[in-house]
């Protein structure tokens, strides 16, 4: 159906974003599947096409000019290249009621990369390797010597260069840095609700690491924790601390600080799980462990497997910290018993303890599980899943190639990525993802805002930016079970989220965040041209937006112009509005 044309669609069924499982993850050990609705991915091809007529309602009269809305006070963040207005004084009270390490080693590449593709291009790169292409982006890709030399820069940049975004964030969001124990002293500890989702959606936008905030996020669903479960969440700062200190090392050394952190140990329930005195131990991690973080449910173990790892793992707790398991990690023998692992010749998935006692047999199979070739494979297919798309398959030539690079690397997690990332597949998979909401609603940002950092604007918009994606069901750290966030482009399209897309870039523009404003000016200035079919030109090349001639002029013909349409300085802020929001909401801008 072409987008320029009016459609019907169906709306039987239509919910924003994914659907949740209804159980938790403590209990039994045991995970429902998913109830995933299969939304078909057409339905962006087709449903967006209404905005491009149905947005056009003419509200003003013919001529007329929006009020310039005049400048927030701001401050200049140090260090980057945009800025974030100051919002009110005031904020609304939470919408949603709140419930009550070591750094891992980082192992450089060790393998030889592969001969990079050769139509790569620079804009396919910004639009999938950021949260959201820019002129600034484009340009450092240029300067670094084009995709492939930009990606290994962004593969080796320092955190030091986002030392200001931190200050900032530390100083807004302090509860994202501490641990539990620290975030119960500071008070209030549940304020990490907003806190880190808001922390995340800032980090998004303004972050240089943009490549590594990707990966970051890919490992909070990989080993995600909710945010809002009572007994991991005051813990959940230092949990994505950890996460951002692993996110380009070795996958073996994430794998292991995952499972002695204190997020996770107390929302699987591994924190009080024993084996003294005929207790058995809870079989919750021990299962995830391996359907979810390393070789998946069909990766060759059993029941009767995932009950002898949670002996295994037994003794595996935190120090008790008023009643909670909040304090640093130990191994308590007393807790502990090898269960079936007593017989040194038990195995499971290929390995057995030999000799090895105690925690240094789990931290031996926890080895063994991060080196698995199955754990290989699995990872590789979910990262080019995440970074190239949805069709890729686990038997894929690009898989094996970037298993390979896995293993033969010692599990760099960097290494793996840029296998991937420098893969005929990847330079052919421009636009074949969908933009999840978190995507979406930053690239808005990024693309047409004009951010100034102020610090007490910053706290205080904290909601909102939990509000920005709450409405399509992305809430960064709030997905309630251990699988995270859906990667299928189906779970983020229906007739629903389609509403809530457009509904966004209304939002966005129309600074309903009250927190970034749009700077009509520098917009207006997006083209040296004199007439808004040149400033129209140039808004779709910087969106990454293909609109045809005949569309264009009835999107110009509902406002009352024509491609030669004098622009002025503010004359056209009224059309300008309403033409950005309808790009933002076209089908080119909802992929990536």
């Amino acid at each position: 159906m072409p987008r320029t044309e009016l459609a019907d669609v169906a709306t039987d069924g239509a919910e924003a974003g994914p659907a949740a499982s209804p159980d938790g993850p403590a209990g039994t050990g045991t995970r429902p599947a998913q109830d995933h609705r299969a939304a078909r991915r057409g339905l962006i091809l087709g449903g967006l096409a209404v905005a491009a007529t149905a947005c056009n309602v003419r509200r003003d009269p013919p001529g007329s000019v929006g009020t310039p809305v005049p400048p927030r006070p701001t401050t200049t963040l140090p260090g980057a290249t945009t800025t974030v207005p100051a919002a009110p004084t005031t904020s609304a009270p939470p919408t949603t009621a709140p419930t009550t390490t070591a750094p891992p080693t980082t192992a450089p590449p060790t393998t030889n990369p592969p001969a990079p593709p050769t139509t790569l291009t620079a804009a396919h790169t910004a639009r999938r390797l950021t949260f959201g292409q820019n002129p600034a982006v484009l340009a450092d890709i240029t300067n670094a010597g084009g995709p492939v030399a930009w990606i290994d820069a962004q593969l080796d940049l320092p955190a030091s260069v986002d030392a200001a975004l931190d200050a900032q964030l530390r100083t807004s969001y302090p509860r994202t840095f501490n641990n539990a124990v620290q975030n119960f002293a500071l008070g209030e500890a549940w304020e990490i609700l907003s806190e880190l989702p808001a922390a995340t959606t800032m980090r998004a936008i303004f972050a240089r690491r943009q490549l590594f905030e990707l990966t970051v996020s890919f490992f909070w669903d990989h080993f995600n924790v909710d945010l809002r479960n009572d007994r991991a969440q005051a813990s959940c700062g230092e949990y994505d601390q950890m996460l951002r200190a692993g996110a380009f090392g070795r996958f073996s050394d994430l794998l292991l600080s995952v499972t002695r952190s204190a997020a996770m140990m107390n929302y699987l329930n591994q924190a009080s799980s024993r084996a003294d005195g005929g207790n058995v131990p809870i079989e919750n991690f021990a299962r995830e462990i391996m359907e979810l973080h390393t070789v998946g449910v069909d990766g060759g173990y059993d029941e009767d497997d995932v009950k002898s790892v949670a002996y295994l793992l037994s003794g595996w707790t935190r120090q008790l910290v008023d009643w909670q398991w909040i304090g640093p990690f130990q191994f308590v023998g007393a807790l502990h018993s090898l269960g079936p692992f007593q017989d040194p010749g038990h195995s499971v998935l290929g390995w057995s303890r030999g000799t090895l006692t105690g925690e240094a047999a789990g931290v031996s199979f926890i080895e063994h599980l991060a080196r698995h070739p199955t754990t290989a494979r699995r990872l590789a297919h979910k990262l080019a899943v995440r970074f190239i798309g949805d069709h890729v398959q686990r038997d894929d030539a690009v898989v094996d190639a970037a298993a390979q690079v896995y293993l033969t690397s010692g599990t760099s997690i960097r290494a793996t990525l840029r296998s991937l990332l420098t893969s005929d597949e990847f330079a052919a998979s421009a636009n074949r993802r969908i933009r999840r909401p978190l995507e979406l609603f930053a690239s808005m940002v990024r693309a047409v805002a004009n951010p100034t950092w102020n610090g007490a604007a910053v706290r205080e918009a904290r909601w909102g930016l939990v509000g920005a994606t709450d409405g399509l069901n992305q809430v960064p750290h709030w997905w309630p079970d251990p699988d995270g966030y859906p990667d299928r482009d189906a779970n983020w399209v229906s007739v629903g989220s389609m509403i809530g897309r457009w509904n966004m870039a209304t939002w966005v523009i129309h600074g309903g965040s009250n927190l970034f404003t749009t700077d009509w000016t520098g917009v207006r200035n997006w083209t040296t041209g004199t007439t808004i079919g040149e400033w129209f030109a140039a808004a779709c090349t910087r969106l990454g937006v293909t609109v045809p001639a005949a569309a264009r002029d009835r999107m110009l013909d509902q406002l009352y112009r024509t491609v030669d349409s004098p622009l002025t300085q503010t004359g056209n802020r009224w059309a300008m509005e309403r033409l950005l929001v309808q790009l933002l909401q076209a089908p080119d801008y909802q992929t990536r």
